[in-house]
């Protein structure tokens, strides 16, 4: 498991056939941990989309 802060992998790749980016965060054993909900027309969208994910360790979480 991650813990807050650490520098998780993550990887941006094309997919579809309109080639938009996406992207998927793992923890350090390389297991998913979150994947996109939305597509980005250009890589640094994708990559600044992922970094914010991955900071968000403090963020609050809510029950539903």
């Amino acid at each position: 498991m991650s813990k807050p802060g650490s520098t998780s992998p993550r990887r941006a790749r094309r997919q579809g056939k309109l080639q938009l980016w996406c992207w998927t965060l793992c923890g350090e054993d390389n297991r998913k941990m979150a994947v996109n909900v939305e597509k980005y027309y250009n890589k640094a969208d994708c990559l600044a989309a992922i970094e914010k994910v991955r900071q968000s360790s403090e963020a609050p979480v809510r029950e539903r």
